[in-house]
């Protein structure tokens, strides 16, 4: 439990700095990636896990449009 908070508070403090956009979205991927592998999910074939996975996916890309630098990528924000 201690390591899926550690990720998550992470993730949502993660921000551009001074990488470059391919940069900063590898290595959020990759603690996306740490994240996943570390809880585990329910197996569940119903249409509500595509719904779900959905959500997650929206999810990532708000948390990257927030970690984008404002100056350079404010457009991307609207």
């Amino acid at each position: 439990m201690p390591k899926i908070h550690w990720l998550k508070a992470e993730i949502a403090s993660y921000n551009q700095g001074n990488l470059d956009v391919v940069e900063f979205f590898s290595k959020l991927m990759g603690l996306w990636n740490k994240l996943k592998n570390t809880i585990k999910h329910p197996t569940c074939m119903c249409e509500v896990a595509s719904e779900y996975a959905k959500m997650a996916e929206q999810d990532q890309v708000h948390q990257f449009l927030m970690g984008l630098d404002d100056d350079a990528y404010s457009n991307f924000h609207s």
